[in-house]
């Protein structure tokens, strides 16, 4: 093939974070920080309000999507972020969470979206490890 006939382009539109942890509840913690960290975003100190997750999948990386998932639609719908949360896994990609939210007084970075791509939670010595991409 020839190669003149194309590119690579940098691609501004997506961010990265690469995720170490000891297990699934710890992975999709983790996640859950890092989307807050790379969001910066920041809670209200105002009222928490409890709230109850139940999510099945047929793979973990499913899984850690949906998770992600159902914490930007709470941003996006409620105005609230989940500040604490406590994760029992119900099978291999099944879980049920109990899940603290607080109101966002404000973040400085929209996620649009969590992606499949290139989506692999691998084991590891230490645990797992994956790299999620976000689509900014």
């Amino acid at each position: 093939m020839d190669k003149s006939r194309f590119k690579e382009l940098e691609h501004t539109a997506d961010l990265a974070v690469q995720l170490n942890a000891p297990g699934m509840p710890e992975l999709l913690g983790i996640a859950t920080a890092a989307l807050h960290a790379v969001q910066q975003l920041e809670f209200s100190p105002s009222s928490q309000h409890p709230i109850s997750l139940s999510l099945q999948a047929p793979d973990r990386e499913t899984l850690l999507v949906q998770w992600l998932e159902e914490e930007l639609y709470s941003l996006e719908t409620a105005g609230r972020a989940w500040l604490s949360w406590s994760i029992t896994m119900t099978g291999g990609s099944s879980l049920h969470a109990d899940i603290q939210t607080a109101p966002v007084a404000s973040f400085r970075l929209d996620i649009k979206a969590v992606t499949f791509h290139n989506l692999h939670i691998l084991e590891s010595v230490s645990g797992l490890e994956t790299v999620v991409v976000f689509d900014v």
